[in-house]
C-alpha cells in the first residue's frame, strides 16, 4: 500500500477523533458556564453573528472552503463576555455555516468541531497566559495588544492546522506541502479579524454598548480586506502555475526533441543501408558509414563533394527534376499526410477538427474518439475516469515550446529562473501540479516520494517503448505556403 493510500485510509478515523474532541470541549465548557453573566447584549452579538456575520463569506481558492467575517464577532465575544460564551457561539456559527456548505452529516460534525477545538485552545492559552480574559479591555493598552495577538495567532494555528490535517489526510499528500500551498497566507484574516474585535471591545469599554455600532464599518472593512487580499493571493497563484506550465512544457519538449535527434542519429549512423542528407543544391550535409562503404568515399572526402559528382550522367536530369519537384513541394510527406486525412473527411471517420478547445466536448461525451495531449486527459480523468488515451501502434507527435533569453535580456536572471525549473525537486513539485510529460532527469525518482500514483503514470512519465514511437512534426511545413493553403483548406471544408 503507497503513503498516499495509507494517508487517505485515516481521514475519516481523524474526522471522528477531531469530532470527539470537539464534544469534549463543547460538554466541558456548558458546565463552566455561567448563563447569569451574560445578558441581553449577549444576545444582540449573537444575533449579528450567526445572521449576519456567518453569510458573509469568502472562498479559499483552490480550496473547497470559506472565511467567514463571523471571526471578528467570535473575537468580540471572547473579549466581552468570557471563554464559553465564545466557545458555544463558535460551535453554533460553523454549524449553521457549514450546512449552507455541506450536505454531509460527517463534514458538517468536523467543521464544527474544528472550529470549538480552535477556540477551545485559544480561550485556555489566554486564559493560562493573562488570567481574567473580561478585564483585558480595561487594563495595560500594551498587554491588552499582546492579548489580541496570541489570540489571531492560537486560533489561525489551531483552526488551519486542523483543517490541513484532514485535506490532506483526504488528498494522500503531506501535511507541510498541503498546508504551505492553501492556508499559510490565512493568517492575514485571523490578525484583521481580532484587530477589528480589539477594537470593538475598547470601544465599549470607553463608550459602552452605543459603541457596538462601530462593528458594522469596521468589519466591513475586514471584509474587503479578504476579498481583496484574497484575489491578490488568486491571481498570483494563477501567474505562477501558468510560469510553471510553461516552464514544465519547455523542458519536456526540448528533452524530446534531444532524445529524438539522438535516436535518429543513432538509425542514422548504424543502419546497414546507406542513408544520406542533401541540401537542394546536391551538398551532401550527412552521410553514413554504410553510404560511404558502398560508393567507396570517405566520410570527410564525401561531405565535400556534391551528390552530382557521384551520379551516373544519364541519371542526372532525373535527379534535377526530382530536386525541383521536392522544392515546389510537390513530393513530400507532408502530401501523403493530406492524401490520408482527405479520404478519413470524406469517409466520415472525422467529424470536426478541433484545436486545444476539444477537452470540452470529449470531457461530455460529444466525441467518441479525438487527437489529444496526453497530459489533458490526465487532467480530464480526474473528474471522468472513463476517458482513456492511447498512442497509435504507427506513432504519435511531440514537440517542444523553447526557453530562449531575448536579445538585451537579464541573462543571469532568467539563467537561474530556467535552472530552478531544472532541479528535480522543483520539477517534480511542477509536475505533480501540472501533469504533462516531465523531461527532468531525476523528476521521477523525486515525484515517487512526493506522489507515487503521478510518478508512476506513463501519460505523465512515458516508457522508452512510447518514447521510441514518436516524431517530431516536419519542420518544412512551416516555410511551405503551398502545404499551408491546402491544409487550412482541408480543416476549414
Amino acid at each position: 500500500m503507497s503513503k498516499a493510500t495509507t494517508r487517505q485510509s485515516l481521514a475519516k478515523p481523524y474526522m471522528w477523533l477531531v469530532i470527539g474532541l470537539g464534544l469534549v470541549a463543547c460538554a466541558f465548557t456548558v458546565v463552566r458556564l455561567q448563563p447569569s453573566e451574560l445578558g441581553w447584549r449577549f444576545a444582540l452579538v449573537s444575533v449579528l453573528t450567526l445572521g449576519f456575520g456567518s453569510r458573509v463569506v469568502v472562498q479559499i481558492p483552490r480550496v473547497r472552503g470559506q472565511i467567514s467575517v463571523s471571526d471578528t464577532f467570535i473575537f468580540l465575544v471572547l473579549l466581552l463576555f468570557g471563554g464559553e460564551a465564545a466557545i458555544l457561539m463558535a460551535a453554533a456559527d460553523a454549524f449553521f455555516s457549514s450546512r449552507r456548505i455541506a450536505l454531509k452529516g460527517l463534514t458538517v460534525a468536523f467543521n464544527s468541531s474544528v472550529y470549538v477545538c480552535s477556540t477551545f485552545l485559544t480561550v485556555w492559552a489566554l486564559r493560562l497566559a493573562f488570567g481574567n480574559i473580561r478585564a483585558l479591555a480595561h487594563g495595560d493598552q500594551s498587554q491588552y495588544i499582546i492579548a489580541v495577538c496570541l489570540v489571531a495567532l492560537v486560533q489561525y494555528a489551531a483552526n488551519s492546522g486542523l483543517v490541513a490535517v484532514g485535506v490532506a489526510l483526504k488528498a494522500g499528500q503531506p501535511l507541510w506541502q498541503m498546508w504551505r500551498h492553501n492556508f499559510l497566507w490565512t493568517s492575514l484574516t485571523y490578525f484583521a479579524g481580532a484587530s477589528a474585535a480589539g477594537i470593538i471591545a475598547k470601544l465599549i469599554a470607553a463608550f459602552g454598548l452605543y459603541a457596538f455600532l462601530a462593528a458594522a464599518p469596521i468589519v466591513v472593512v475586514v471584509y474587503f480586506t479578504y476579498c481583496t487580499y484574497l484575489k491578490n493571493v488568486e491571481s498570483s497563484t494563477k501567474q505562477a502555475e501558468l510560469a510553471r506550465q510553461h516552464a514544465l512544457e519547455v523542458q519536456q519538449h526540448m528533452e524530446a526533441l534531444r532524445e529524438s535527434e539522438e535516436r535518429f542519429r543513432s538509425a542514422f549512423d548504424y543502419a546497414t543501408i546507406g542513408m544520406g542528407v542533401v541540401s537542394l543544391d546536391g551538398r551532401w550535409l550527412q552521410v553514413n558509414r554504410s553510404l560511404c562503404e558502398i560508393i567507396g568515399y570517405a566520410g570527410p572526402e564525401l561531405l565535400a563533394a556534391n551528390i552530382k559528382e557521384i551520379t551516373h550522367r544519364e541519371d542526372l536530369f532525373a535527379l534535377d527534376e526530382q530536386i525541383q519537384r521536392l522544392a515546389e513541394g510537390a513530393i513530400s510527406s507532408q502530401r501523403g499526410l493530406i492524401d490520408t486525412i482527405q479520404k478519413a473527411v470524406h469517409s466520415g471517420q472525422i467529424r470536426a477538427f478541433y484545436g486545444n478547445d476539444y477537452s470540452g466536448p470529449f470531457a461530455k461525451g460529444d466525441l467518441l474518439a479525438t487527437m489529444s495531449w496526453s497530459g489533458d486527459i490526465v487532467q480530464l480523468q480526474a473528474d471522468n475516469p472513463n476517458l482513456k488515451w492511447q498512442l497509435p501502434d504507427t506513432g504519435g507527435d511531440i514537440w517542444t515550446d523553447n526557453m530562449l533569453i531575448p536579445k538585451g535580456g537579464d541573462v543571469y536572471t532568467a539563467s537561474v529562473y530556467m535552472n530552478f525549473v531544472y532541479d528535480p525537486k522543483i520539477a517534480a513539485e511542477i509536475e505533480d501540479y501540472v501533469n504533462y510529460v516531465c523531461p527532468v532527469v531525476g523528476a521521477k525518482q523525486a515525484l515517487l516520494k512526493l506522489d507515487p500514483g503521478v510518478a508512476k503514470n506513463p501519460l505523465i512519465f512515458p516508457t522508452k517503448q512510447m518514447l521510441d514511437n514518436v516524431h517530431v512534426i516536419d519542420p518544412t511545413a512551416l516555410n511551405n505556403q503551398k502545404y499551408q493553403t491546402t491544409w487550412q483548406n482541408l480543416i476549414s471544408a
